[in-house]
C-alpha cells in the first residue's frame, strides 16, 4: 500500500518518481548486488591504441610532479566504486538499448523536465539544487545524469508499449481527486510484529488518548511525526482493497480491524467524512486527467522493461565487494594476475 501525504486534487508528476528514484532500479543498488565472479572464460578483445590517460594531468605537486587522470580514477574507484558501479552500468544499459533504437534526448528536454520537476514540489531551481538536491546528497549534474536523463530515455522507450487512457480510466482518475474521501490516521507495526499489534489493539481502540499516544510513537518516523496521518483516502486511487473497503465502512471516530499489508499490520482510524468536490467538473479537468493517467501508466511500465533490459544485457560485475577475508584475497591474486605481477594458478603467463 502507498501512504500518500500531499494534499487533496493534488497531481502526481513525474517527479513522483522522486523516492523511487533515490532508491530505485536504476539508481544504487539494483536486485543483484555487484559480487558476482569473473566468467570462467572472457573472450579475447580486439587491441586497443595507446591510451594516454596515465599521463593527462589533473593537478601538480612541488611545481613538478604530476598527477593523473588514472591517480584520481583509481582513488576515486578505490573509495567509491562498489557504491557507483551499479548506477554506471544500468545508465549504459538504458544507453545501449535507446542507441539500437535511435532514442536520444536534448538538453532542452532535460531542463524541461528538471522544471517540471521543481514545479511540483513548489521550488524554484536555486532552491531545488541547495534544499531538495543538498537533502539526497545530489548535485545538479549528477541530478541530470543520473536522474532525468535515465528516465527520459526510459520514458521514450516504453511510451510505444503503453495503451492509451481510456473514458473509464478518466472517471476513475476524477473521483480519486474530486470524489469523495475520508480524513484518517493510521498506525503501521512492522513485519514481524502482528502479535504486538494484536496486544496492543485494545488501547488504540478504546479510546482517542490510546489511539494518538501509539499513532505519535510508532516505529514509523514518517507517520509518527505527523500523528499517523495521511492523505485522504479516496476510490481508486491505489490504496490497498481492504484498507479502502474499511476506510469506506467506518464512521468517523470508528477504528478499523487489524489489516495485513506488504508494510506491516495496519490499523486506520476515521476523522472525518469529506464530500465530493462538487464545483470541479470533469470536462474542465479531462486534459490534465490524461496527462495524469498516461504518466502513471509510463512509471508502472518502466521497471517491467527495466528488468526485461538488464536480463538482455546480462551484467557480469568483476569488481566485486567482498563478504569474507578470503574473497579479498582472492581479488588482490587475480588482480595481481591481470597486471602480470604474478602467474596465475595455471601456471600460464597472463597475458
Amino acid at each position: 500500500m502507498r501512504i500518500r501525504t500531499l494534499g487533496r486534487g493534488t497531481t502526481v508528476t513525474a517527479f513522483g518518481l522522486l523516492a523511487a528514484v533515490m532508491a530505485g532500479f536504476w539508481l544504487g543498488r539494483g536486485p543483484h548486488a555487484a559480487i558476482a565472479a569473473p566468467p570462467a572464460k572472457t573472450p579475447t578483445a580486439p587491441e586497443a591504441p595507446p591510451s594516454d590517460y596515465s599521463q593527462r594531468v589533473v593537478a601538480y605537486i612541488y611545481n613538478s610532479i604530476p598527477i593523473t587522470r588514472e591517480d584520481l580514477g583509481e582513488y576515486l574507484i578505490a573509495r567509491q566504486g562498489l557504491d557507483k558501479i551499479e548506477l554506471l552500468v544500468n545508465k549504459k544499459i538504458i544507453e545501449h538499448a535507446c542507441e539500437k533504437r535511435g532514442i536520444t534526448v536534448t538538453d532542452a528536454e532535460v531542463e524541461a523536465s528538471i522544471l517540471a520537476d521543481c514545479a511540483s514540489v513548489q521550488l524554484n531551481k536555486a532552491d531545488f539544487v541547495h534544499k531538495l538536491l543538498k537533502q539526497y546528497g545530489k548535485s545538479l549534474f549528477e541530478w541530470k545524469e543520473d536522474v532525468v536523463k535515465p528516465r527520459l530515455l526510459l520514458t521514450k522507450l516504453v511510451q510505444g508499449q503503453i495503451a492509451k487512457p481510456t473514458d473509464e480510466d478518466l472517471h476513475k482518475a476524477f473521483e480519486a481527486a474530486y470524489g469523495k474521501m475520508v480524513d484518517v490516521r493510521v498506525i503501521i507495526w512492522p513485519k514481524g510484529e502482528d502479535r504486538i499489534a494484536m496486544k496492543e489493539y485494545d488501547a488504540v481502540r478504546k479510546d482517542e488518548q490510546g489511539f494518538d499516544r501509539k499513532a505519535r510513537s510508532q516505529s514509523n518516523s514518517a507517520l509518527a511525526a505527523t500523528g499517523g496521518r495521511i492523505r485522504p483516502i479516496a476510490h481508486y486511487a491505489g490504496v490497498q482493497a481492504e484498507v479502502e473497503q474499511q476506510a469506506f465502512s467506518l464512521q468517523p471516530g470508528e477504528v478499523s480491524r487489524l489489516i495485513a499489508t506488504p508494510e506491516g499490520t495496519l490499523v486506520l482510524k476515521v476523522d472525518k467524512i469529506i464530500e465530493p468536490n462538487k464545483t470541479v467538473k470533469f470536462e474542465d479537468k479531462r486534459d490534465a486527467l490524461y496527462k495524469d493517467v498516461y504518466d502513471k501508466k509510463v512509471a508502472a511500465a518502466i521497471p517491467a522493461l527495466f528488468k526485461k533490459l538488464r536480463e538482455e544485457a546480462k551484467p557480469n560485475f568483476i569488481l566485486r565487494r567482498p563478504n569474507d577475508e578470503a574473497a579479498r584475497e582472492d581479488d588482490v591474486k587475480r588482480t595481481l594476475e591481470h597486471d602480470g605481477m604474478i602467474r596465475p594458478a595455471s601456471g600460464k603467463a597472463p597475458r
